[in-house]
């Protein structure tokens, strides 16, 4: 299963869902194919991009009464309570974060937000939980050689207790993830490799960056060690 296959199976049948920067419609497109949605609503800040989507609804006409496109910043072409499902894929997790904040209403009327961030997990899983929202599920794959995380939201209170749970999932972590098991051994192997690349230099950066390495590295071995034991 890809990336846009992915997001689109965490979509509830007859739901009404939201796109946000939705750029050429992939997500819409899918969707609509699957037959998932009443309606889908596709935004974008680039008319541009949105000219394309309605260029390719206007050539198949299955899809001209399901997907409406409409341009603005954000969650702000959105109106409270309009839709079940908002979708925000593709951003890195502080603009991702912004536009949540920026329209709290919205985002706290949906029943559900699904929300991949390419960076910025950690900020994003933290701004979720200050704000209101839990993680219901998060699903992680590799597709054409890189790594994402879906996260399925729901409005309810939820706290962790250690950084590495927002850094890496915990939901992820307590379902020991075979993907994020791998995921995790490729950074050991990967910091690994800095850290020797670097371990002869003396100077005060050098130090810092390697005291930085063994912490993360240890941090690391420490979650995969938690995956294996716990039941």
């Amino acid at each position: 299963m890809n990336r846009i296959e992915c997001i689109s199976s965490m979509i509830a049948k007859n739901s009404i869902s939201c796109d946000i920067g939705t750029d050429h419609g992939k997500v819409p497109i899918q969707l609509e194919k699957m037959k998932s949605c009443k309606k889908i609503i596709a935004t974008d800040i680039s008319e541009k991009s949105l000219d394309k989507l309605r260029q390719f609804i206007e050539k198949n006409e299955e899809f001209q009464d399901r997907i409406q496109c409409r341009c603005g910043d954000g969650l702000q072409p959105i109106r409270p309570f309009e839709v079940d499902h908002i979708i925000i894929t593709g951003l890195g997790g502080a603009l991702i974060g912004e536009m949540i904040e920026g329209s709290l209403e919205v985002a706290r009327s949906a029943d559900h937000m699904i929300l991949q961030a390419n960076n910025g997990r950690f900020y994003l899983r933290k701004l979720l939980h200050k704000n209101g929202f839990a993680i219901e599920r998060e699903i992680n794959l590799y597709d054409k050689g890189k790594y994402y995380v879906l996260i399925k939201t729901i409005k309810n209170l939820e706290k962790y207790h250690y950084d590495y749970e927002y850094e890496y999932g915990k939901y992820l972590i307590d379902q020991k993830d075979p993907i994020l098991k791998e995921y995790l051994q490729l950074e050991i192997e990967k910091k690994e490799g800095i850290y020797h690349e670097i371990k002869d230099i003396r100077t005060k950066s050098s130090e810092e960056r390697k005291k930085e390495l063994k912490e993360r590295i240890e941090t690391i071995e420490m979650v995969l060690e938690k995956m294996e034991v716990e039941q």
